[in-house]
């Protein structure tokens, strides 16, 4: 598999988060839950659940996500979405793999995805500041109850409590 970039000049701050960001990791969870890569990938991680156990796939799949993708920031002054395809490639080569919260989420949204479990994007200002700027996202996954269910793969560190800002896209 042979890794590809593109590299493209976004806006600073909350505009680029909502016109490009988000836009873009979206459309990468809805292109990666059918690459065979990370649907094998996904239905190998939840084998052991029964067929109608939905929240035993999503645990499965967040404590895996968790377990194997380690927090790296992004490059100074780079936005880097790393595509959930080679996210696996690493694990399966080092056994774990490096990336921030949007390339986690994208992992994580993509296998949920992969095995039927409807997903949305949350992102959210975590900063203290009175301007209250997006700096995090995480998945939501649709329970059977039709609720909500937050994985956030790096767990109750974010966002703080008393955050203001919220913002939804569904995948």
């Amino acid at each position: 598999m042979q890794a590809r970039m593109t590299l493209r000049a976004i806006p600073g701050g909350d505009a680029g988060v909502l016109s490009s960001t988000l836009p873009t990791l979206a459309a990468l969870v809805r292109s990666a839950r059918a690459q065979p890569e990370v649907r094998n990938a996904a239905a190998y991680l939840v084998a052991h659940c029964r067929g109608d156990d939905s929240l035993c796939r999503q645990a499965r799949l967040y404590k895996w996500v968790k377990r194997n993708v380690r927090f790296v920031p992004d490059p100074r002054k780079v936005e880097l979405i790393q595509e959930p395809r080679l996210l696996l490639a690493s694990i399966a080569r080092h056994g774990w793999a490096a990336g921030d919260c949007d390339d986690m989420t994208a992992l994580l949204a993509s296998l949920l995805e992969a095995v039927g479990t409807k997903t949305r994007l949350v992102v959210v200002a975590t900063d203290p500041g009175p301007v209250r700027r997006l700096r995090h996202v995480y998945v939501e996954a649709q329970q059977t109850t039709g609720a909500w269910l937050r994985l956030d793969p790096l767990g109750e560190r974010f966002p703080p409590a008393g955050f203001t800002r919220r913002i939804v896209v569904e995948v």
